[in-house]
């Protein structure tokens, strides 16, 4: 298995628990849901899923993530307002 497959399947499986843990906190507490909500965690998924792995290195790792960790921070932000 190549390196940035391995990778891309560590930031797929910490997504997947991400969205697993935030599907859980709503339907227990479906007050905290909204659009806003809803919207930040697709977005995050499409960057996510946008990047090429393959192209990522050590030099580059932070300049091809930037838009996936400002998503990150969006939900984050989002997910504090609406408490």
């Amino acid at each position: 298995m190549e390196p940035h497959d391995c990778f891309k399947e560590v930031i797929h499986i910490r997504l997947d628990e991400l969205l697993r843990v935030l599907k859980s906190i709503l339907s227990k507490h479906q007050n905290l849901s909204s659009v806003d909500l809803q919207s930040a965690a697709e977005v995050l998924t499409a960057k996510v899923k946008a990047v090429n792995f393959t192209e990522v290195n050590e030099e580059n790792k932070n300049d091809i993530f930037r838009e996936v960790f400002s998503s990150i921070e969006t939900l984050a932000f989002t997910f504090g307002n609406i408490l």
